[in-house]
């Protein structure tokens, strides 16, 4: 992944883990990413990736990946029923 003017990525998610502690889980569906700039308005702005998955259990997450930080980086945002 790749976060730039438009962010690219090499091919397509199959696996995620929502929080460390959690099993790795295939994915179901999933749509993005999504370029986001944000803290702008504090001078330090950063580019940041999101998505969208779901897993085979249903459940769908808004997960963002930011490539400025020390080394990459995933976090998940979101969980939705």
């Amino acid at each position: 992944m790749q976060v730039g003017t438009y962010p690219t990525r090499r091919g397509e998610p199959a696996r995620f883990r929502p929080h460390a502690d959690e099993p790795w889980q295939p994915v179901a569906a999933w749509a993005g990413p999504w370029p986001v700039e944000e803290l702008w308005w504090e001078g330090t702005p950063r580019r940041v990736a999101r998505f969208q998955v779901v897993g085979v259990d249903g459940r769908a997450w808004l997960m963002t990946y930011d490539q400025a930080a020390a080394e990459s980086v995933w976090w998940t945002e979101a969980g939705y029923d």
